[in-house]
């Protein structure tokens, strides 16, 4: 690669950065509006949702390589009782939600 490309890829990632920092940030948000909406975790799975790790590795969340966006959500057989967030409508990456076995 030439100098030039390398410069031109460096400023094509510093320019989508800041879209792939607010994508992060929606799936946060929107992860965590899921988790307060949950009355009843008796598997303890949500206890890892919290902001010290990245939300791609909390248990049942699986992201997509390239983007780090929220894919799939796995949570099926943890007993989770509660509703749905409207703002799971957020994950626009989101493809599959396993709710059951």
């Amino acid at each position: 690669m030439t100098y030039l490309s390398l410069f031109f890829h460096a400023i094509i990632g510093l320019l989508l950065w800041p879209a792939t920092l607010a994508g992060n940030h929606t799936d946060l948000h929107s992860l965590l509006a899921f988790k307060s909406s949950i009355t009843h975790d008796p598997q303890r799975v949500l206890d890892t949702w919290n902001t010290s790790l990245h939300f791609c590795q909390w248990q049942g969340v699986t992201c997509g390589r390239r983007h780090a966006r929220v894919t799939r959500l796995e949570l099926g057989s943890r007993g989770l009782v509660g509703s749905l967030s409207p703002q799971i409508g957020n994950l626009s990456f989101l493809k599959d939600i396993k709710a059951r076995k």
